[in-house]
């Protein structure tokens, strides 16, 4: 109250008021020991700079923001990964000591190797990021023969307006994770090749409202895919991504870029003997097709680290399918379509919309998965 004091507030309810305004805590000021006060309303109005009969409205609507933002930090989904089930719980029962005044617990990982149980007897806990990314580096090697992508560096491909001061924690993140460079995608022409070559660790794609709608970040993704690069998609929640709208937008570049976009595309394209049609025509399967992991930047900080992890052990398990040979793309096992597609590829790579259309139907052929034989 000696603050407050020195800039003529002497009413504790006034003091009160704003706080319990600002915070959001409450959607009236009726409150015990408050008394009904058309002064300390014009005085909290004031202080708002809004109307008396404004005020009741606004302060409904205050509190509506604060308890939508708090479920979204306490956010359940019983379908979520088993990190995010777990920074679930550990979050809720953080928030629950604070509000009863006690110190929150202390998480201990719980997890031994060979199914043995942690000190006490407990249930097992969840897996460390280290020593899970031990386990699944050691499936699936082939000896001397499995190239190995140690020290390669990870590359983001993201729209940097829209991703602001998330992309340099997620950099962090996956560095320190990962213990390697980490590569934020360029939008030069001429640096953009030499990112994907070197990103053998993998390419990550933040997924925001206009990720696809430039030259330079569809050709590092339709790179990766050429080069079989392990691809994540990461959805930024609330940085506008329309799932719906990708695959229209992929199947219809000539209408959706612009014509300096488009020249773009295919000016570099040409350096490689390649078209925007396959590279319409690959991203269409690679981006939809893919099951994002969400990242909510305004989450707690369990939530935040659960995120990453599912980001990283889905990069390795992409990994381990495309070392191993389970998933191949359709040049990889000797794939041939009609003399009729393959010169529609070429019309649609030079721009003829009205065969490239073409490529847009239904064929079967275009994923092969192959199940590892079983000898007995």
């Amino acid at each position: 109250m000696a603050h407050v004091a020195k800039q003529g507030v002497t009413n504790v309810h006034e003091v009160e008021d704003v706080l319990l305004a600002h915070i959001g805590l409450v959607p009236t000021l009726e409150r015990q020991g408050r008394p009904v006060s058309a002064d300390l309303d014009e005085r909290l109005c004031t202080r708002l700079q809004i109307n008396v009969s404004e005020l009741s409205d606004w302060l409904a609507a205050q509190h509506a923001r604060v308890v939508e933002k708090q479920l979204q930090f306490l956010s359940w989904q019983s379908w979520g990964t088993d990190n995010q089930i777990i920074a679930s719980v550990q979050t809720l029962v953080n928030e629950g000591a604070a509000v009863m005044g006690r110190d929150p617990p202390e998480w201990k990982e719980n997890f031994k190797p060979g199914g043995a149980r942690g000190a006490g007897g407990s249930a097992t806990g969840s897996l460390s990021l280290s020593r899970l990314r031990k386990q699944l580096s050691s499936l699936g090697k082939n000896g001397s023969q499995e190239s190995t992508t140690e020290g390669a560096p990870l590359l983001i491909v993201c729209a940097r307006k829209e991703v602001n001061s998330h992309l340099r924690l997620l950099q962090h993140e996956f560095g320190k994770g990962l213990q390697c460079e980490v590569i934020i995608g360029t939008d030069q022409v001429d640096t953009w090749r030499s990112e994907v070559e070197r990103a053998k660790r993998g390419v990550i794609l933040l997924q925001t409202q206009s990720v696809l709608q430039d030259p330079v970040r569809l050709l590092q993704l339709f790179e990766a895919t050429r080069r079989r690069h392990p691809l994540v998609c990461v959805n930024v929640v609330g940085g506008g991504y329309d799932f719906a709208a990708v695959k229209p937008l992929l199947s219809s570049l000539a209408t959706e870029l612009s014509q300096a976009q488009m020249a773009t595309l295919r000016t570099e394209l040409q350096d490689s003997d390649q078209g925007v049609g396959q590279l319409s025509n690959s991203l269409v399967r690679a981006v939809p097709n893919a099951i994002s992991v969400f990242f909510n930047p305004v989450a707690g900080a369990a939530m935040i680290d659960a995120a990453i992890k599912d980001i990283l052990d889905k990069l390795e398990r992409d990994k381990q399918l495309r070392q191993s040979d389970a998933i191949k793309e359709p040049h990889a096992v000797g794939w041939q379509g009609p003399q009729k597609k393959l010169a529609a590829v070429a019309a649609f790579g030079r721009g003829d919309r009205h065969l490239g259309d073409q490529l847009r139907e239904p064929d079967e052929t275009l994923v092969v998965v192959t199940k590892p034989s079983c000898i007995l």
